[in-house]
């Protein structure tokens, strides 16, 4: 298969993938509840489970960085002005930025490799098997891997959020600097339920748009990942992939935050 931006009808091309991939999303909604079903259940928890524990390096430098900036070289730097930049940066780090990290690092770790993964499965034929059994790539895999995606961004979402917290304060604590007891009960106080209920539902929106990106991009008939001059090669079907995850889970979260506010629903979040 020749690749879209190097053939000389590429603008025929361009439309075609797009119609392709106008029908992949009307398949993955008319097969949004696929993952109850036991096999897709088990995918969904495979790759939950996997994912999450993919992610736990990058979570946890995550974590430190921000916990060592937050809780020991504001206090060090600022002084007395200290719990006053905490009460800025601590709810934008719950509520914003944490749902965006954990959705880019889920973009940089998953997003190539899903690619490649629907790619070579599409080369192979097991997606054309599928359909002479009436059956959907919508439906398996993918609608399971969005399902996990969106379990995947959230749980880590949290834990970024949380660690940060507890490696910020043992740091704190072993270098004794700042007054821990006042920027412990600052951080408790900050957030409200239902910020922390945004938050969540921010992180599992993120994970979803990420993994839809993902799967629009690379979905069977669009690409083909090979290592000849006919195709797409691996690596750079990975890089075009991973850049168009990343993005798409930027102009999500910019989109979110714009109806949030449209709709005046921040009144509700002090």
């Amino acid at each position: 298969m020749t690749p879209l931006n190097a053939s000389p009808f590429w603008p025929h091309k361009a439309t075609q993938a797009a119609r392709v991939r106008g029908a992949a999303l009307a398949q993955l909604w008319l097969h949004r509840n696929q993952w109850r079903l036991p096999l897709p259940r088990a995918l969904m928890r495979r790759e939950r489970d996997t994912q999450l524990a993919d992610l736990m390096p990058a979570v946890m430098v995550i974590s430190l960085m921000v916990g060592a900036l937050l809780f020991v070289t504001l206090p060090s730097t600022l002084g007395d002005a200290y719990l006053s930049a905490l009460a800025t940066l601590w709810p934008v780090w719950v509520i914003q930025a944490a749902p965006i990290a954990a959705a880019q690092v889920l973009a940089m770790q998953r997003a190539p490799t899903l690619a490649l993964e629907l790619s070579q499965r599409h080369s192979r034929g097991e997606f054309d098997a599928l359909a002479n059994l009436n059956a959907n790539p919508a439906a398996y895999p993918c609608v399971p891997i969005l399902a996990a995606h969106a379990s995947v961004t959230a749980a880590a979402s949290f834990l970024l959020i949380a660690l940060t917290l507890i490696l910020g304060v043992l740091s704190a604590f072993v270098l004794a600097v700042g007054d821990l007891r006042q920027s412990i009960d600052a951080v408790f106080s900050l957030v409200s339920p239902l910020q922390w209920l945004r938050s969540l539902v921010t992180a599992a929106l993120l994970g979803l748009a990420c993994s839809l990106a993902t799967m629009l991009y690379a979905w069977p008939g669009t690409q083909t990942a090979t290592g000849a001059t006919g195709g797409v090669t691996a690596h750079r079907l990975g890089m075009q992939t991973m850049i168009v995850s990343s993005l798409s889970t930027i102009a999500a979260a910019l989109a979110l935050n714009w109806v949030i506010g449209l709709l005046g629903f921040l009144k509700w979040w002090p």
